[in-house]
């Protein structure tokens, strides 16, 4: 008895100890909480080098600043920098030359150092002057081997692809655990600590999942614990493979809980600040829960660091939030732009940015057409953002409907969306018959553009032209075609007010069938702007128009059809006040910004042409004379690169002619509508045509049927 007494009191004694011990590990809470309520603020770090191939390859904090490291050639020769950001301060206070060869990885040691991984082993490096610590060999490393380095509490980590080292800050190793991993390469591997535990990353399938490996150093034990496919996480969106991931699309930064197989939110990307800039986004650095940095190239040695910060005081919660919400709205610099200078103007209103959800996602033309109908009854039933985005839904329809406002009573108020400011032929086709259901900040042509002559007179243009129709054959299918023709706008199918003929309807038919291609043919490799001198669409970069030209000699064929030609553009921020929006007032002075020269320059580098008249007075002065682009004007100067040419040893830029420039305000001035997408005249199209080829249906019979169903949807959905 007194011996059973004695082993249960052992057993307490020792749950207690395990408890107490277990007890030392402060348990963090995974992601933030009230991760909605939580805003940040941020600042732009712009960086150049010396050389156009060098750039940003990682960043990471060291204490509070920030350390970048760069890749950077020097007299040919590859090397590396450190570049130190006060992050008080908001400005670069060292960069250095750290002179080392072929480095693998980069991260923070415990003692504010950085370590780096070579083939060979790893240096330790004072980041602020340059100057090398120590540095340690390390064998057995395989030639193939891209072995890594990892903070860790006591210094840093070193991963190959059989051991995994700890070493303290001065370059001494504390230990190694074996790392017996069938098949794991070693590239693209890290290590990181959560919750007390260790783990260890690899990226076994190169790109396709990540496995977590849970590390014991006291015991030497390696278990598999996690997949990125377990926690639902993209492998390319967990960032340097760590325990947080980044869902670009839904704009969410998340946590990783690798112990329970989940995942919580650490911050939204519309809860930050950021001044959008024209580069493009290369990587996404994420610091810790709090603190991000986004890195955008330029192209020719110039880049960005983007640090955000969360900022307890932006006291954002307190504003009234206006939604905008669309088919990739988040995608949309200028929006982003026009955004942030809103936000950032006042302090009553938010405006904050989504993508149609999941649930609101197609991927053919069929379902767009019911998802289309669905957002109209929501909309219609009072479930509606304050601003509409996108070409996906028809907003003058719309407006009719009463889903959307009329902004005319605002824009005759307006000292910002004028025919002065903007575009006069952009401007009238925004307030056509005294009403502006849509307004939108740029624009790519849409529709044929090319330097081939044909006879216009023809009642289907160049469709007709032997020479045209032959350099068009099999580029789309029949049911593209029939919509160029029928479809660019179906209110142009009217004339003289008796609706368009079944003769009519057939030519179109046999023309769609004679140089289009079945529905269940592909496409071949097509060369658009080739010999052929004719391309369809055309974004906004005078080198896209030289492209096609004929020595500064373009024509905007737009799409010749049964009635008047469509002259068609893209819009780009495309834009609608649901009538259900409480702040009609507020949203309009936010579509206003749509408008500033910040947001014009961004909607160049969405590869679209400016409505101000000012932005794009200024892009065209600099694309006649690109020596003249400012250093900070980092978007001019990255539309300009095209214009680059080699002539001997020398480089400068390539002379566009002046008829160009003419030629191109020509095409502009013929512009008389602005595309929406519209699913369900698609759909009807796609079904007729396709039944001349699944059914064998006649020409003939096609026509009639097609005509007596467009004119039912003509009067259902065009004609009030």
């Amino acid at each position: 008895m007194v011996r059973k007494l004695v082993y249960i009191l052992m057993l307490a004694v020792i749950c207690c100890l395990t408890g107490c011990r277990r007890g030392t590990f402060e348990t963090e809470y995974i992601g933030n909480n009230d991760a909605e309520a939580i805003y940040y603020s941020s600042y732009n770090i712009p960086i150049v080098f010396e050389s156009p191939n060098s750039g940003i390859i990682n960043s990471f904090m060291i204490g509070d600043n920030i350390c970048v490291i760069a890749s950077v050639y020097i007299d040919g020769e590859e090397t590396y920098r450190t570049i130190m950001i006060d992050n008080e301060l908001e400005q670069i206070i060292s960069t250095n030359i750290i002179g080392i060869d072929h480095a693998y990885s980069f991260c923070a040691t415990q003692g504010n150092n950085i370590a780096c991984s070579t083939g060979r082993g790893f240096y330790i490096i004072d980041p602020y002057t340059g100057r090398q610590i120590s540095e340690g060999q390390i064998s057995g490393i395989a030639s193939n081997e891209r072995p890594s380095v990892a903070y860790y509490d006591k210094g840093f980590v070193f991963v190959t692809s059989e051991k995994i080292y700890r070493i303290k800050d001065d370059g001494g190793i504390i230990d190694s655990t074996e790392l017996y991993i069938e098949g794991m390469p070693c590239i693209n591997n890290t290590f990181f600590t959560q919750n007390g535990i260790d783990y260890v990353v690899f990226d076994e399938d190169m790109g396709t999942d990540l496995k977590y490996y849970k590390i014991d150093f006291d015991r030497g034990t390696v278990e598999q614990t996690a997949s990125a496919s377990q926690m639902d996480i993209v492998p390319l969106t967990a960032y340097e493979n760590s325990k947080y991931a980044y869902d670009e699309y839904y704009g969410k930064i998340y946590e990783l809980d690798i112990a329970n197989l989940g995942k919580a939110i650490c911050a939204y990307r519309s809860n930050m600040l950021i001044k959008p800039t024209t580069g493009s986004t290369y990587k996404t650095y994420i610091y810790n829960k709090d603190h991000f940095a986004f890195s955008n190239t330029y192209g020719g040695g110039m880049w960005e660091l983007v640090v955000v910060n969360r900022d307890d005081d932006l006291n954002i919660s307190d504003r009234t939030i206006i939604t905008v919400a669309g088919d990739y709205a988040t995608y949309d610099n200028s929006l982003l732009m026009a955004v942030y200078m809103y936000n950032t103007s006042q302090n009553e209103y938010y405006v904050n940015v989504e993508s149609w959800g999941e649930e609101s996602s197609w991927s053919t033309s069929a379902e767009a057409e019911l998802r289309n109908l669905k957002l109209i009854q929501q909309m219609q039933n009072g479930d509606a953002p304050d601003i509409l985005y996108g070409y996906t839904l028809d907003y003058d329809n719309m407006g009719q409907l009463g889903i959307v406002i009329d902004m005319m009573p605002y824009i005759e108020n307006s000292t910002v969306i004028t025919s002065e400011n903007l575009n006069e032929y952009l401007y009238d086709l925004m307030t056509r018959n005294g009403q502006c259901y849509k307004l939108f900040n740029g624009f790519s042509f849409n529709g044929f553009c090319g330097s081939l002559v044909y006879d216009e007179d023809q009642e289907l243009g160049f469709y007709t032209d032997s020479n045209i129709s032959e350099s068009l054959r099999f580029r789309y299918t029949s049911a593209d075609y029939l919509n160029f023709i029928l479809g660019y706008p179906l209110e142009n199918l009217s004339h003289n007010d008796d609706f368009i003929s079944e003769d009519q309807i057939e030519r179109a038919i046999s023309i769609a069938t004679d140089i289009g291609i079945a529905p269940d043919e592909q496409v071949g490799s097509i060369n658009l702007d080739g010999e052929e001198n004719i391309s369809y669409g055309i974004y906004g970069t005078v080198s896209s128009l030289e492209r096609i030209s004929d020595n500064g000699y373009f024509e905007f064929y737009g799409f010749p059809t049964l009635g008047e030609t469509s002259y068609c553009i893209n819009p780009m921020g495309l834009m609608a006040i649901s009538s259900g929006s409480e702040h009609p007032e507020a949203c309009f002075d936010f579509l206003e910004y749509m408008y500033s020269d910040e947001a014009q320059k961004a909607v160049l580098s969405n590869l679209s042409f400016p409505l101000s008249n000012d932005v794009y007075n200024l892009y065209m002065n600099y694309m006649r004379n690109p020596d003249s682009i400012p250093d900070n004007e980092y978007g001019m100067r990255l539309l300009a690169t095209d214009l680059i040419e080699v002539r001997g040893n020398e480089v400068g830029y390539r002379q566009l002619p002046s008829s160009l420039f003419t030629n191109l305000s020509k095409a502009i001035s013929h512009i008389n509508q602005v595309t929406y997408i519209d699913f369900g005249l698609y759909n009807i199209l796609v079904d007729e045509i396709n039944s001349y080829y699944t059914q064998d249906k006649p020409i003939s019979d096609i026509a009639r049927s097609l005509r007596s169903r467009l004119l039912l949807y003509a009067q259902e959905n065009y004609y009030t």
